[in-house]
């Protein structure tokens, strides 16, 4: 799916909240990856807002709409997704264990970092925690 078949912004304008709506946020929510869903409605209750963080409402503005709070809403909502989809892990850890000592965790450790390290061209930081005692 492309970035542009998907839904990045629901908006959806009600007077009042609806077990309707609540329906059709949850289903767009679980059938796409992270919509931003903006709620705009002219009153709801404490229970109400809570159904809609429940069912996936991003932010929820009062109507009559100000331009500004939409712009600020989606504003603040632009942030989010630029920072969840700019975000990727940089770092893996990988630990071996043996139950028993001699068979063979800290070759394997050592020898899998120097391939990371030569032939990928990762840093690699390997850390053996067993301690023998002799």
């Amino acid at each position: 799916m492309s970035i542009f078949s998907r839904p990045i912004i629901l908006i959806l304008d009600s007077e009042n909240v609806a077990a309707d709506d609540l329906r059709v946020i949850s289903n767009c929510t679980r059938e796409h990856v992270n919509p931003a869903v903006l709620y705009l409605c002219g009153t709801h209750s404490e229970t109400e807002l809570l159904e809609l963080m429940r069912s996936g409402v991003t932010e929820v503005i009062n109507l009559p709409l100000v331009s500004v709070e939409l712009r600020d809403a989606i504003e603040r909502i632009r942030a989010r997704h630029y920072i969840s989809s700019a975000y990727r892990p940089r770092r893996k850890v990988i630990s071996f264990i043996s139950c028993k000592g001699g068979a063979g965790a800290t070759f394997i450790a050592a020898n899998l970092g120097y391939a990371l390290a030569a032939e990928c061209h990762q840093k690699v930081l390997l850390i053996d925690l067993h301690m023998q005692i002799w």
